[in-house]
């Protein structure tokens, strides 16, 4: 797996990440701001979109909105397309750059985000022939670039076998278990358990540091909370901040001006006031997070997706039996160096800590009610690894 544009201080807060999406915001205008509102709402009555999430996805042309307004144009009319298309085919250069596998990456994710961005338009505007004339345009601009190949087939067919085998084993465990039974078991854990009495602890606000992170002297009690009765040591802050920014990812907390408080996504006082929903998102956003940090930290990113084919036999699906994954997953790790190694370890304790997985490298195991979280938390690390969701939709002021 190819090294991505890496997470500045990963692991350890980043005042340089907020800073740069708060000036990233700023260039928006409010009728910016309504289509990007407007365009969730789409992205959430649709049977399949092209990113993991529509969060994912409204970040996704949140930068690109902003880099075309960034030039003086403005980007939420037909005519921008073009320049949206430009946006995105420098990002895919500049990614190419790092690794050619990382532009085609690049390329899926930014055209995807493009392509659902001209059907809310076609499907919500009064006159919606101008959009289509416009998706005619950009479609031959690409057609012209990529070769007189159609962008969809081509990214579709290079969809990886580990990928389809995720979303496969997601969707079967979402139809091999009852909702309200995986919310019950994530609940249980003492990662999602723990919200309700840290959003107690912060009440109507706690002071963060500068990096929003929390304070140092503030971090034992946080992780208490995250991990009831352990000790909190300087090793486990990476699991902390990892815990920490996917909850403001996911709006159960928000932070702002030096301070820390309950986020717009409520219902973690009452075990049935939160929706499976919500709950699986909010787990999956975490495993993501903490699979990819820990990788990063110990500077093998591609552990990342070794660590889902070691998991991979513990997942069933219809694209591998489980003696297929097995055979695939050995074929996968058999060249794994000491390094590499070490982040599949370090990331495998971790998911076995916090009790998604249970098991070790040879005989993995994740519940029956966790699967889809697992499934789903592996495939967004996965895409961490290879595209920031931060880096590669926005430019960074930083250069």
């Amino acid at each position: 797996m190819a090294k991505k544009p890496a997470r500045k201080n990963a692991g350890i807060g980043n005042p340089a990440k907020r800073a740069a999406q708060a000036e990233l915001d700023s260039r928006l205008t409010p009728a910016d701001q309504r289509v990007l509102t407007e365009f969730s709402a789409w992205l959430g009555t649709q049977s399949e979109i092209s990113a993991p999430s529509p969060e994912l996805e409204v970040k996704g042309l949140n930068g690109l909105l902003a880099s075309v307004r960034a030039t003086g144009t403005n980007p939420v009319t037909p005519d921008a397309v073009a320049h949206l298309v430009d946006v995105a085919l420098t990002k895919v250069e500049d990614a190419a750059e790092v690794e050619p596998q990382v532009g085609e990456q690049v390329a899926a994710a930014c055209f995807g985000v493009l392509g659902d961005y001209l059907g809310f338009r076609e499907d919500n505007d009064s006159d919606p022939a101008p959009w289509q004339r416009a998706r005619l345009k950009a479609q031959q601009k690409l057609d012209d670039y990529f070769g007189n190949q159609s962008l969809a087939e081509d990214f579709l067919d290079q969809e990886s076998a580990l990928a389809r085998h995720l979303d496969d084993a997601a969707a079967i465990a979402a139809l091999d278990t009852d909702a309200a039974v995986r919310r019950d078991a994530l609940l249980a854990l003492s990662s999602m358990a723990g919200i309700k009495d840290l959003l107690a602890w912060i009440g109507d606000g706690r002071e963060t540091d500068r990096a929003g992170e929390p304070r140092e002297e503030d971090r034992s009690t946080v992780f208490a909370h995250l991990l009831p009765g352990a000790t909190y040591t300087e090793e486990d802050l990476p699991l902390l901040t990892s815990w920490w920014d996917s909850l403001i990812t996911s709006e159960v907390l928000d932070v702002a001006h030096g301070q820390v408080t309950a986020g717009p996504v409520t219902g973690w006082h009452s075990p049935t006031g939160t929706s499976v929903d919500t709950v699986e998102g909010v787990a999956h956003g975490f495993l993501a997070e903490a699979v990819s940090r820990i990788t990063e930290l110990h500077g093998r990113v591609e552990a990342t997706e070794l660590l889902a084919w070691t998991l991979a036999p513990a997942l069933p699906s219809q694209e591998f039996t489980q003696a297929q994954a097995r055979a695939a997953a050995a074929d996968e790790l058999k060249d794994m160096d000491d390094k590499a190694n070490q982040a599949v370890d370090a990331a495998l304790a971790a998911l076995v800590r916090l009790g998604f997985v249970t098991g070790d490298r040879n005989h993995p195991a994740v519940p029956a009610t966790l699967r889809r979280t697992v499934a789903q938390g592996l495939r967004l690390a996965g895409i961490y690894t290879m595209l920031d969701e931060d880096d590669l939709f926005r430019d960074d002021p930083e250069g």
